[in-house]
């Protein structure tokens, strides 16, 4: 398996919502279901208190 992790700063004063304005993590979503049916997870947080919004993939059984 592999793991990215990204971690990104934000002020969380100018955000109010979980709601992002594009369609960037969908198109991801969606390609990692087509490129990797049941072989990825793909989690998302973000912490308004410290301004940090992170992403998390992880990819199994990757075949080379």
């Amino acid at each position: 398996k592999i793991t990215f992790e990204v971690r990104n700063s934000f002020n969380p004063e100018s955000h109010t919502t979980l709601e992002g304005e594009g369609i960037g993590l969908d198109n991801v979503t969606k390609r990692l279901e087509l490129a990797y049916t049941n072989q990825h997870e793909l989690l998302q947080s973000i912490d308004y208190k410290n301004g940090t919004f992170t992403i998390k993939l992880t990819l199994w059984d990757i075949k080379t």
